[in-house]
């Protein structure tokens, strides 16, 4: 049975751990490596800059650790990472289910309403390379801490916004929403991959991404209670839903600056992500000429651009069909609370099969049915009663169904570009799914126009359904190759093989060299070694 782990090509004769042969076979044996040599001096930063320093760090990152151990600590940074991307993610909805509400109050159309919310993918994509050297020169801590205070900045614009009321001012509050969405989405894998052992790495990317989830369905659900047309839309109410949204924001901001860390005092397995301060634009333009992973890239924006751009504007699709702004609030909010529910199950799941190919693909085949049964209703049956009771169904399944696509997507695409920092292949597949939603919500702007019909609501869904059979074909053509997982299990060998050699002296040698691997590792991967004086 041929096997889906691969060891990546670039490592073949890296110097570190040379991998000669790996078997094509499910046990993945090993039979040949050379072990790390210590004699080997620091690097100039100019060194660490050329094409043969970005091997070498590799090479490092490959080399076994001498301790090995977790820290309860980790659990209170995904909790805090994920709190703040509640909060961001419950200002980027917040006005999806109140269009009306929001042209009456603010004086404007529903395509300046919507732009509120294209905003958020444009300026991701526009920033999200940015956003890798933010984090790339201030570390997580401080990347953390200026995500959350740019979200409690725009949370305050907004208050100001409503007093007013001035509608470019909630614009630039949106951009500022969205820089720290760009300090958010990418992320997750990043944390995972310091913090947490591989057994719990895809529960942990899916925990912080579900709570981004939940943040969307919140603000879907409690927006049309706080304002509503005609006599909830004062300025009383207005500055009760922004003002929450702000006090919140600050209360995170407070707790991200005096709690957040950088990495944990020991590594959580072989392959964490100690130091992630590698020469990215090396990384990003290596990750754009894989065809294998532009595959799943542009298969996953696909998908799940075109069907995060339904979710936002489900208030205008249902409208036709003489479903409330409450109703699609509530809707919106039992469907994605239980996907984000799910990605935790499928989280799971994966990390005990590490099945991601077969996940995703059993995910997006569920996800286009119901969807067909959606469209062919929609088109159908005349009777809205009848179609509001079937929509009561089947829009939560749909998302049900789709959230979990997006943490399981997330780790496959950091198997495919190990070594690559996580930060890489997350900020390219996130960036697919902003590019794609913001082109769909586009178009679907242009189809619904200011007063949506039935058959305009049925042609949106029905190009998304278009999309979705073509995100499923890219999605099987696909090669999994799950480099990181291979390496975890070859080192995690390597390290057990040499602890039933070893005595006592040999384990304290063994600590010592992984001392001087760890400081080789950080001149390497920081380029803080000095350079030699001239002769």
């Amino acid at each position: 049975m041929e096997s889906n782990v691969h060891t990546p090509e670039y490592m073949s004769n890296s110097g570190g751990f040379l991998w000669q042969t790996v078997s094509d076979t499910a046990d993945m044996q090993i039979e040949q490596c050379e072990p790390y040599s210590h004699e080997r001096s620091p690097m100039t930063r100019e060194e660490a800059l050329s094409d043969d320093a970005v091997r070498d760090a590799v090479t490092l990152k490959t080399s076994p650790v001498a301790v090995i151990r977790t820290t309860p600590y980790r659990h209170l940074m995904i909790i805090m990472f994920a709190v703040f991307g509640f909060s961001n993610q419950l200002q980027y909805v917040a006005f999806t289910t109140i269009v009306r509400e929001a042209e009456a109050y603010f004086n404007v159309n529903a395509i300046a309403v919507n732009v509120l919310s294209l905003l958020i993918p444009i300026i991701y994509v526009v920033g999200v390379v940015p956003g890798c050297y933010i984090y790339n020169h201030v570390g997580l801590r401080y990347g953390m801490i200026i995500g959350a205070g740019t979200n409690a900045f725009a949370g305050l614009l907004k208050l100001i916004a409503v007093w007013a009321p001035y509608y470019p001012l909630l614009v630039v509050a949106q951009i500022f929403v969205a820089i720290g969405q760009i300090l958010y989405l990418s992320l997750p894998t990043l944390i995972a991959g310091i913090w947490f052992p591989p057994s719990e790495r895809t529960v942990a990317t899916a925990v912080a991404s579900l709570m981004g989830f939940a943040g969307m369905a919140v603000g879907m659900f409690y927006s049309p209670h706080v304002v509503s047309l005609p006599d909830e839309n004062t300025q009383k109410e207005w500055g009760g839903l922004m003002g929450s949204q702000f006090g919140l924001s600050m209360l995170i901001l407070v707790v991200i600056g005096i709690c957040a860390r950088d990495k944990p005092k020991y590594n959580p397995s072989q392959t964490s992500t100690e130091n992630y301060k590698l020469p990215l634009a090396r990384f990003l333009k290596a990750q754009m000429r894989d065809k294998n992973f532009m595959l799943l890239t542009v298969s996953f924006g696909l998908s799940v651009g075109f069907l995060s751009s339904i979710a936002g504007m489900l208030t205008q699709l249902l409208e036709p069909f003489e479903i409330s702004e409450e109703i699609s609030g509530i809707l919106a909010f039992s469907g994605i609370l239980g996907g984000a529910m799910n990605c935790g199950v499928v989280g799971l799941c994966v990390d005990y099969t590490h099945r991601y190919k077969l996940t995703i693909l059993i995910l997006t085949a569920i996800m286009i049915v119901l969807v067909i049964i959606v469209t062919t209703i929609l088109k159908v049956v005349k009777d809205f009663n009848a179609v509001a009771v079937a929509l009561y169904i089947l829009i939560p399944l749909v998302e049900l169904t789709v959230l979990p696509i997006v943490p399981v997507v997330m780790e496959l695409a950091v198997e495919l570009a190990y070594p690559c920092p996580e930060t890489v292949p997350t900020t390219l597949v996130l960036a697919s799914m902003c590019f794609f939603s913001f082109v769909s919500m586009m178009i679907f702007s242009f189809i619904l126009g200011d007063v949506p019909t039935t058959n305009s609501s049925f042609y949106c869904l029905l190009l998304t359904l278009c999309v979705s059979v073509a995100s499923f074909i890219g999605f099987f053509f696909v090669q999994e190759k799950l480099c990181r997982h291979v390496e975890d299990d070859a080192l995690d060998k390597a390290v057990a093989e040499e602890d039933e050699r070893g005595d006592d002296d040999e384990g304290a040698k063994a600590a010592n060299d992984g001392a001087e691997i760890h400081e080789k590792r950080m001149n390497v991967e920081t380029g803080i070694a000095a350079s030699p004086p001239d002769d």
